[in-house]
């Protein structure tokens, strides 16, 4: 009996664009890690874990490459602002390839590996490190926006990523059906690592990456990605790849290389639409609305998305500043990692001894406060308030510093990381 997966696309931006409604299904293969792709991908929607569907390399999107550059830059300024390790590159707008092989390589410095977190990213912040992952997803959706305007290896498509995960090995049997051979729609296992595949290296002609970077992509969870390109990979491609292999050393018949793609899943195409009608459609929306798995005469879960904060935003959200009146309470969205620019209307302003209105988040997450240096300084009150400040005095954010605070399960917030300021007597 077929399973199947089912997504309804919507305009996640609220633009001019078409936001009618737009559904697609996707028939699962009936691969045994196929089944245990899916269930993985079951329970982590049915336990409601923090999920993120991205959109790359759509050349109508909303998330242009202006969107893209702001929001690099947003996590640049939080890097900076942590004071551990500088960037000086900015985006501009536009796009090189020698200025992504730079991005990715402070990514690389700064995150570690994921087995083996850098110095760097255990002692940054939890804005922080939500900034690092941020280089890495911003650089990867410009080049693959780069790619589906200009060259043959364009990347368009989605990647779902959880942020709670459980991963399981992938056997060598497995690994033997890796394949270039893929068609539009194919539904994919995500690269669930941090580093780049040889495959990835060789379009990037990255030769600066460490060597430890290199991962083939050896385990399985719940996150997928779905490719829309119609330019797929030519065998003369493949064949020049497989000498770039060779001069680096590898056997390209090395099935432990994962070299290639793992099909999870077959796209149904819709009757009356072409591929690159498909594609402007998911384009222009660039969101998901509703997911839905279910085998004929039985659903295994329906799940409407249109309320979740992180789907089409992500797990670390930079807000745009807030100047606070006297008593005022900073209005958070339910997501695990975001940070708030803010000032007072006045010097020494004080705040709410609640200090955060809104949804209520269930489990761990972490809220910085940043005052810009031109800002004007706020004093957070410790107190036994919901929601409030748990500590033993006042702590004063003077301009230019910032304040990093944790949800400690009990109704209040922790500070976890305040390298520059002082605490106020009580």
């Amino acid at each position: 009996m077929k399973t199947y997966l089912e997504l309804e696309f919507v305009n996640s931006l609220k633009g001019e664009q078409d936001n009618t409604p737009f559904k697609l299904r996707w028939a699962v293969l009936d691969k045994s890690y196929a089944t245990l792709w899916l269930r993985s991908l079951f329970q982590s929607f049915k336990k409601k874990e923090p999920a993120y569907f991205r959109f790359t390399g759509f050349k109508n999107s909303p998330k242009d490459m202006s969107f893209l550059s702001k929001k690099l830059n947003k996590a640049i300024d939080i890097i900076n602002q942590d004071g551990l390790y500088r960037i000086e590159e900015r985006a501009q707008g536009t796009f090189s390839q020698d200025f992504a092989n730079v991005i990715h390589h402070h990514f690389e410095v700064l995150f570690g590996d994921a087995k083996n977190f850098s110095d760097l990213y255990k002692n940054s912040s939890p804005v922080g490190q939500g900034a690092i992952s941020d280089l890495n997803h911003c650089i990867h959706d410009m080049e693959a926006l780069t790619r589906s305007q200009e060259f043959t290896t364009s990347t368009q498509g989605i990647v779902l990523e959880i942020l709670d995960r459980k991963q399981y090995w992938l056997t060598d049997d497995v690994l033997k059906d890796f394949t270039f051979d893929i068609e539009f729609g194919d539904l994919l296992l995500h690269y669930g690592l941090v580093g780049k595949t040889w495959w990835e290296v060789f379009l990037d002609k990255d030769e600066d990456i460490f060597p430890e970077a290199i991962r083939p992509l050896d385990v399985l969870g719940g996150e997928f990605d779905i490719q829309f390109s119609n330019k797929l990979v030519s065998p003369s491609l493949v064949r020049e790849f497989y000498e770039f292999l060779k001069s680096h050393g590898q056997d390209p018949s090395d099935p432990k290389l994962a070299l290639g793609f793992l099909p999870l899943a077959k796209l149904e195409m819709p009757d009356g639409l072409s591929k690159d009608e498909i594609s402007k459609k998911i384009g222009e929306r660039s969101g998901i609305k509703g997911m839905r798995i279910y085998e004929e005469g039985r659903e295994w879960i329906n799940v409407d998305l249109s309320e979740s904060a992180t789907i089409n935003d992500g797990f670390f959200h930079v807000n745009s500043l807030i100047v606070l009146r006297g008593n005022d309470s900073i209005p958070i969205r339910p997501v695990p990692i975001q940070a708030f620019y803010i000032s007072g209307e006045g010097p020494r302003t004080v705040l709410a001894e609640s200090l955060f209105s809104g949804p209520y988040i269930d489990g761990g997450h972490s809220i910085s406060l940043i005052v810009p240096k031109d800002g004007q300084s706020v004093i957070l009150k410790c107190g036994s308030a919901p929601r409030g400040l748990n500590a033993s005095n006042d702590i004063l954010i003077s301009p230019g510093e910032s304040v990093h605070l944790s949800f400690n399960n009990h109704g209040s917030y922790n500070v976890i990381k305040f390298p520059k300021s002082k605490a106020e007597n009580s």
